[in-house]
């Protein structure tokens, strides 16, 4: 069986959530025998890493991308806005990427066309038109809900009325791309439910989400969670506006509460695209280490991660590869959502100032709690988001939509 699968970005390197688990499901369908060819949308923040794409991952999924210009633009959006698009979704379209695709379709035959974003059903005219296959759209969040959520925590006028209008459209181009494709594999149960309600009733929607990889923890250490034991961080890609809203809200509103009851309290904070404002708050409590070249490295020595996340979708990668290494989460319901644990034993949930200084204070004072919690929570990950038993799902769906692959 051979699938096409159509990226919104380069899942390379592997230094925020949606490069996760864009490469997660690539290496799910690998190690279940299906072949892969990959045509990306490189952004200029994912071209960035195009020279350290390792040349194994080049060669598995025959990688081809075309550079699509998706950083925003005042006219554009005002253009969008009287089109009455989605700026969010349209500033992912480009006539050069759909001839690239076009000549793809031309040239090969595949068996299922995978879509690995809400935005690449803009291309879905080429795709009926030069292609017989099933169109699998695999959302990465119900895309309207972040926005709309994150609307609610924005007090300045014009941003939230525009972002009003933007919602708006984005839920009618949600609903009508879910009639439009022949299935919807949702990252979580939550969003499967709002695919299931938008769908035709002959459109298959199934939650698989993203996994992770346990051979990744072979080379780490565990003791080294506690060798400079408690150690707090943040880890996110600053150019996604909850994270930075999250982050805001957390300095603002939760780190005086926190550092009130223990003054020594610091909290890292790592990412791509970190604002130059971050840097200039660094101080006693606040370390910005800005990008990392090695996630999993930067994280060997880590303890406890902080997700004050006010926004969001679908599930938290970082949340979930912060469990399957064995870390202490605190979270906020929101960031939380999609994945299922239990608070209390898996994850610590907090939505207030209060209750995140609490769970704060918690784990500054035991190592054995932060470990309890850290091992069930890997526990849980092992479960539920081992990449082979998604894999091997993701592989049975396939073969139940393509009944008669070509070889």
């Amino acid at each position: 069986m051979k699938i096409l699968q159509l990226s919104h970005k380069l899942p390379w390197p592997l230094r925020d959530g949606g490069a996760w688990s864009i490469w997660s499901s690539t290496h799910a369908l690998l190690r279940s025998g299906i072949s892969v060819k990959m045509l990306a949308v490189a952004t200029p923040a994912s071209q960035a890493g195009t020279p350290d794409i390792p040349e194994r991952f080049r060669e598995a999924v025959q990688l081809e991308w075309e550079t699509v210009n998706t950083r925003l633009n005042p006219l554009h959006a005002l253009a969008a806005m009287v089109a009455n698009k989605p700026y969010i979704v349209s500033r992912f379209y480009s006539d050069d990427f759909a001839l690239r695709l076009e000549k793809l379709l031309q040239e090969q035959t595949f068996d299922a066309i995978q879509l690995e974003h809400l935005c690449l059903g803009l291309y879905l005219p080429v795709l009926r038109r030069f292609s017989r296959a099933p169109v699998v759209l695999r959302p990465q969040n119900v895309e309207h809900r972040v926005w709309e959520r994150y609307r609610r925590q924005e007090t300045g006028w014009f941003i939230n009325r525009y972002l009003a209008t933007e919602t708006r459209k984005l839920r009618d181009f949600e609903i009508r791309l879910a009639g439009k494709v022949d299935a919807i594999m949702a990252i979580s149960d939550e969003d499967a439910e709002f695919f299931r309600i938008c769908a035709p009733a002959s459109t298959r929607v199934i939650t698989l989400p993203a996994g992770f990889d346990f051979g990744l923890l072979s080379s780490l250490d565990p003791e080294r969670s506690y060798s400079h034991f408690p150690q707090f961080y943040h880890l996110g890609s600053m150019d996604w506006r909850p994270n930075i809203q999250g982050i805001k809200w957390f300095l603002r509103y939760i780190l005086p509460v926190v550092t009130r009851r223990n003054p020594d309290f610091v909290l890292r904070l790592a990412g791509k695209q970190m604002p130059q404002w971050l840097y200039r708050r660094q101080g006693q409590n606040l370390v910005v280490d800005g990008e990392v070249e090695d996630a999993m490295r930067y994280l060997e020595d880590k303890s406890v991660l902080v997700a004050p996340l006010l926004a969001g979708s679908g599930m938290r990668i970082k949340i979930v590869e912060a469990m399957a290494l064995g870390k202490t989460v605190i979270a906020t319901t929101a960031a939380a959502e999609g994945i299922a644990c239990t608070g209390g034993k898996h994850i610590l949930l907090a939505d207030t100032p209060a209750e995140f200084a609490q769970c704060i204070s918690r784990c500054s004072e035991s190592a054995g709690f932060c470990r309890e919690i850290g091992n069930d929570a890997q526990q849980f990950a092992r479960e539920n988001f081992d990449i082979r038993s998604i894999g091997e799902k993701m592989a049975g769906f396939y073969r139940e939509i393509v009944p008669s692959p070509s070889q």
